[in-house]
């Protein structure tokens, strides 16, 4: 009869499955499918029978008409759930097509013998399903079940409590709870509760504490489903039903189906970590309660993967639907178990939440959690305006509009652009339908979407749409973006809903439309639950704009639960999020809100003559000029082993921006930045961007120095002109830990001709138009190198620098050598405070490693000239000396200095000042194989006053200067050559509270210094010193120029934080 030994009764209101072996469980689900031809309803169910596989598999089922019409079955499928099974059980699905002749309530009914053996001794069964097709009053269609599904058998150590997350999923959006069954109503045999288990029946779940000893325990649970508002069910004969929230009547359900299943409390676990005997999911493996769509025909497919170090895993069990594959490989050498799961939709399957369980499994018996996924089937894929097609379940949100002014036919053009993530399954379409929700919204003219970060590294992707709506007036209005559902959380929440409130009344203030705050974020933020972290979220106004961040309110449609999250602190006028530590993982859901309140009293004005008065935060926090959704996820993960950044947890470092720059460009200019962070125990695996459309990115990682370097590119279109766009990034490791959170925001104008870069032989100069930096001239503009000022021609700042001095920064790639300075401002001398924002204006020049520079650059560095307050203006000279009389200098034509290695090498470092009562103190120098203070490589030679390498010898002088000496070496790897920098301060000379005074501490605490005993802390630096035992060459720097490309960043405006 073939391997199901199926029997097909010749009742056509009944459907049976010949029992040959004990049965494990079962249940039934129901989905209706609309209307046939002859006027009939058609309703597709789904049940699941399971037994111990003898051989074959046909476990009894009989779902007999128990009440009502049930109608007539018309076609019937079976097939196994996971034909690849090893040996100790196996579950089949049925597909039955019922057609009916009325919408009203109906139960089907199940019972049979026996149960396989459990310790209770539960012989025959009994499950009973109420089916409901009424059509609903608040989704229009036909009422249809839960959808759950759950692998044959559940297994548990006597000794580990454990929570089993029931797979309970509403395809209506209604809340489901799960009880035990009550006999009468036949729901069950003996309707037994479990000693040693707790059922949660509104989140369905069920907990085991522990138990003294094993056993083999029946679980007889129903379903029901609920609406969350009062929902009438309307009938064709014209009758109706009214259902309420399981709060008001938890007596009368929508639909109750069963779910029947066993749970084996075996043997104690030697050990409760995950991975070692218990299986332990590893990436790329779903998570539980993730969403994946997909469409008829169409291969979806999706990999599970789990370690055990300790008990080898023999298979993952799934439960499916029909004509489900999966493959299964064990490596014994990593103890890693791989599944990959594939499935092709049928005609059948179109409009159906299908669900996926699946568990690892040990040849000890040790399993797995349990994880569920459901599969939205569509007729096809395909994307309309503004709503973008869900394939996994989302990990947040959120929207901004910018006015554009008007079209050509009068109306007002409006842009606005909204984000969405998740987990990535092998294709980005995060779920968001922005609709139209109160007002006059206008229509939609054209979108476009596309990833922010089409280079990600397996974990998660976000999209962003942008749309331009024509609207007829400047009234407000709102959207509103509801659906299902978030990604698995430790709060549960299934669906969101987000609400952007938009204003587009012209500003008394600026004379301008109103626009909405900016903000983005990555797709996940991870912090280590013992590592208090604060957060601060991008938050700018292009208004210029009070931006406040609190939790939403569910009233307003803002959020879904609007839940606080425990362990965090939101300072709502900060937009800061802090988090304080855990004693728990976990992951957890903020559905926040940004609004924009004016800094004084201002009026909004329309074009229908009405107008508004908006007010500043503190005398109206109740009505904002707009307010904008910020939902996201964050991941509360395992405690870190250090707190200190760069070893865990990446740390940035130069030329890294900083978070809340300012960076200016213009249509149709490519714009780049670097960033640079280093994590020397936990290997960096990605740069995470969050930008706007058509954003690029390199990331390359260096396996020597643990630095991982992102170059980050956008050229920006038509539609951007006008807009501050932002863009965020986190450094993420292998590991899981992140760096800091930052964020900068690029403006975009018309054109940019007001500044430009020449590259030489032996220099590079930027010219910049003084009416780009007003506020600013030449009188405190400096580069690098403080002695390097700027000089002007009238209408143009001009800095003109040598390819070796002025402080410019030399850095070598694989194929190029890149020269990096900046322009910066400076305080006065006199100035004890500033309001004035920092400006920074970087520029570039790159020159091929396969041309040759010119003979005449150097690497010396030329002496540091400064200013401060009470001290005025003062230089610093390093020099190298070549002997320990510190009377020759070593002349800078002779760079790079070549030594053999143990040479003794001399180093002077003095100050030039006018003050006879000064004192010059080193806090530390380092060596580093590159030119750069911040080299993730370095060797200490003094740290806090104090001399670390055991060779170095330290010389009499004066109060002004510092003499030490110390042996040549090199590091190892292929480093040929060594740089030289030095953290140096001057002090009163007879002032004993100083830093100076103190000397070599061995923990010293930076004290915030004194305004008038202290000068800042300066970074000089000197080389390089090239080892001629380790080469015959010094590459890099016996190159002439060929080919020079010069790259100049867009002017950078670094907010005061």
């Amino acid at each position: 009869m073939g391997l199901l030994e199926l029997l097909l009764c010749c009742s056509l209101v009944s459907i049976v499955i010949a029992n040959e072996a004990p049965a494990l469980g079962g249940f039934l689900t129901f989905t209706p499918k609309g209307k046939n031809s002859d006027g009939t309803i058609r309703m597709d169910s789904r049940f699941k029978a399971s037994e111990i596989y003898t051989g074959s598999c046909s476990p009894a089922s009989s779902w007999k008409c128990h009440q009502g019409d049930c109608g007539t079955i018309t076609s019937s499928e079976y097939g196994e759930t996971d034909p690849d099974h090893s040996g100790d059980n196996c579950e089949v699905e049925g597909f039955v097509t019922r057609n009916l002749q009325s919408d009203k309530p109906f139960d089907l009914l199940d019972q049979d013998c026996c149960w396989t053996y459990n310790t209770e001794d539960l012989g025959s069964w009994s499950m009973i399903a109420h089916i409901d097709l009424g059509r609903r009053s608040d989704t229009g269609n036909p009422n249809r079940s839960p959808v759950t599904t759950m692998p044959p058998q559940i297994r548990v150590p006597k000794n580990r409590p454990t929570t089993y997350n029931l797979l309970a999923h509403d395809p209506d959006g209604d809340n489901v709870r799960c009880r035990y069954g009550i006999k009468n109503n036949l729901e069950c045999s003996t309707c037994k509760t479990v000693p040693g288990f707790t059922l949660d029946e509104n989140a369905c779940s069920l907990s085991f504490s522990d138990s003294s000893s094993s056993g083999v325990y029946v679980f007889e649970l129903v379903m029901e489903d609920f609406p969350r508002q009062n929902t009438t069910l309307k009938y064709q004969d014209g009758t109706s039903t009214v259902k309420y929230p399981v709060s008001l009547d938890a007596s009368d359900p929508l639909s109750k189906i069963p779910l029947q299943f066993l749970v084996i409390v075996g043997d104690a676990v030697p050990s409760f970590v995950l991975g070692e005997y218990m299986p332990k999911y590893i990436t790329p493996t779903v998570h539980h309660g993730t969403f994946i769509r997909t469409s008829l025909g169409k291969e979806f497919s999706f990999p599970v993967s789990a370690v055990s170090t300790k008990s080898q895993i023999k298979d993952i069990e799934i439960s499916g639907p029909l004509n489900i594959e999966k493959t299964f490989e064990y490596d014994t050498v990593t103890g890693v178990g791989k599944a990959m799961i594939k499935w092709t939709p049928t005609a059948n399957d179109v409009g159906e939440d299908i669900p996926i369980c699946f568990i690892a499994q040990t040849t000890a018996e040790y399993q797995s959690e349990l994880r569920c996924i459901i599969v939205v089937v569509e007729e096809s894929q395909s994307k309309p305006n503004i709503v973008i097609a869900n394939e996994a379940p989302v990990l947040g949100g959120f929207l901004t509009f910018t006015p554009k002014g008007k079209n050509p036919d009068g109306t007002i053009r409006m842009d606005s652009r909204f984000k969405a993530s998740q987990i990535y399954t092998g294709s980005c379409s995060p779920a968001s339908s922005w609709k139209c929700h109160q007002g006059d919204c206008g229509t939609i003219t054209t979108s476009e979407y596309g990833e922010t970060d089409p280079d990600h590294p397996g974990d998660n992707c976000q999209l962003q749409g942008f749309v331009t709506r024509s609207l007829q007036t400047d009234k407000p209005f709102d959207l509103l973006d509801q659906d299902c559902c978030w990604t698995y959380n430790t709060e549960d929440l299934g669906p969101w809903s987000m609400t952007a409130h938009i204003d587009l009344g012209r500003r008394s203030d600026t004379g301008n439309p109103n626009r909405s705050p900016v903000t983005t974020m990555p797709p996940q933020i991870r912090v280590p639950k013992n590592r208090p972290t604060t957060y601060n979220l991008l938050a700018h106004d292009p208004d210029g704009d009070n931006v406040r961040c609190r939790y939403g309110i569910k009233n307003n449609l803002e959020c879904s639960t609007c839940k606080t999250v425990p362990g965090f602190t939101l300072d709502e006028n900060a937009c800061s999020l802090s988090f304080s530590g855990s004693s728990s993982s976990g992951v957890y859901v903020f559905e926040l809100v940004m609004e924009d309140f004016p800094r004084q009293n201002t009026t909004l004005k329309y074009h229908d003559g009405t107008s508004t008065d908006k007010y500043p935060m503190s005398l109206d926090a109740s009505d904002p000029l707009s307010k904008i959704p910020l939902q996201f996820l964050v991941i509360v993960g395992d405690a870190v082993p250090s707190f200190v950044l760069g070893e865990y947890m990446p740390k940035y470092i130069t030329p890294t921006v900083q978070h809340g720059t300012f960076i200016r460009t213009s249509l149709g200019k490519e714009f780049s930045f670097p960033v640079s962070a280093v994590s020397t125990k936990s290997q960096i695996k990605d740069i995470e961007i969050s930008g706007p459309l058509n954003i690029e990115k390199t990331f390359e990682y260096d396996t020597v120095t643990g630095v991982g370097k992102a170059m980050i590119k956008w050229t920006p279109n038509a539609n951007d002109v006008g807009e501050d766009i932002p863009i965020c990034f986190i450094a993420q490791t292998t590991a899981e830990y992140q760096s800091e959170l930052r964020c900068i925001i690029v403006v975009v104008e018309e054109s940019q001709s007001e500044s430009d870069v020449e590259c030489t032989d032996t220099t590079m100069t930027l010219y910049i138009s003084k009416s780009s930096i007003k506020g600013f001239n030449e009188t405190n503009l400096r580069l690098n190198d403080p002695s390097c000022l700027v000089t002007t021609n009238g209408s143009h700042i001009i800095a003109s620098v040598s390819l070796n001095s002025c402080g410019t920064q030399v850095e070598e790639t694989v194929d190029e050598i890149i020269f990096r300075n900046e322009i910066t401002s400076f305080d006065l001398s006199q100035d004890i405070i500033t309001r004035e924002h920092q400006i920074e204006i970087p520029f570039t020049c790159k020159f091929s490693r396969k041309s040759r520079l010119s003979a005449s650059f150097e690497a010396h560095k030329s002496a540091y000239l400064s200013t401060d307050v009470g001290f005025g203006n003062f230089t610093y000279l390093f020099e190298f000396y070549d002997s320990s009389a510190f009377t020759t200098v070593i002349d800078p034509k002779t760079y790079p200095i070549k030594l053999n290695l143990k040479d003794m090498i001399y180093m002077g470092i003095k100050v030039r000042s006018s003050l006879s009562n000064i004192r010059l103190f080193v806090e530390s120098c380092r060596a580093t194989p590159h030119d750069n203070p911040n080299d993730p490589i370095y060797y200490d030679i003094i740290t806090n006053g104090c001399t670390k390498d055991k060779t170095t010898k330290v010389y009499s002088g004066s109060l002004k200067e510092f003499k030490f000496g110390l042996q040549a070496f090199s590091f190892i790897g292929n480093y040929d050559q060594v740089y030289i920098s030095c953290t140096v301060l001057l002090c009163g000379a007879g002032d004993n509270k100083t830093r100076c005074a103190q000397g070599c501490t061995d923990s010293y605490n930076r004290r915030k210094r004194s305004m008038i005993s202290d000068t800042q802390r300066h970074v000089l630096s000197q080389g390089p010193l090239f080892l001629a035992g380790n080469s015959s060459g010094c590459p890099g720097f016996s190159l002439n120029r060929v080919i020079a490309v010069a790259l100049l960043w867009p002017l950078l405006w670094l907010l005061e934080l």
